[in-house]
């Protein structure tokens, strides 16, 4: 039996990123790339969501029509639907959101992958100069769920890569042999 689809975690916190192929996702405050068909992807995984980021991510991005953005910051966001100022409230809403996505930075997402439970990631090809990246989900507990065929566009390689969260410690071996 194939214990990925026997022990996968119920957490609803889902992520949803671009990195480029050593998980790079930003440099100097910004994205990597622009990808039309990634973009038209991020709107409709997330359009009538609420998307949780941090202040860098949240500047980079700027509002998003359709979508309620909540950000985390010691200061004032303008622009944003929603400003917290303490983590563990922050992280408490975003668990507990059927509707939430966290979309970024990469210190809220090393902070908060123990309570991710799936990552939606546009995964691109090649090596970008970046000051900003993530960690492989794969070193996280996570396995490949789905992964698209490769795309090309505005010269570069890309595939959609849904990653899921297992432990296998929550797989019970003595169950199979009853």
């Amino acid at each position: 039996m194939d214990c990925r689809h026997n022990c996968v975690l119920q957490l609803k916190t889902t992520l949803i990123m671009a990195c480029d192929y050593d998980f790079g996702i930003g440099n100097n405050g910004t994205m990597l790339f622009h990808i039309p068909t990634d973009l038209a992807n991020y709107k409709r995984i997330t359009m009538g969501k609420n998307l949780y980021c941090g202040r860098h991510t949240f500047e980079d991005m700027g509002p998003l029509e359709g979508r309620h953005i909540i950000v985390l910051s010691r200061g004032e966001v303008p622009g944003a639907d929603e400003v917290m100022h303490d983590f563990d409230e922050f992280r408490e809403r975003l668990i507990n959101d059927e509707n939430g996505f966290l979309v970024g930075g990469a210190s809220l997402v090393q902070k908060l992958y123990k309570d991710i439970g799936t990552i939606f990631m546009t995964r691109v090809k090649q090596v970008f100069e970046a000051d900003t990246r993530i960690d492989d989900p794969l070193k996280h507990g996570f396995y490949i769920s789905k992964e698209s065929p490769w795309f090309r566009e505005v010269g570069l390689d890309f595939k959609f890569v849904e990653y899921r969260r297992y432990k296998l410690e929550d797989y019970n071996l003595e169950d199979e042999v009853k």
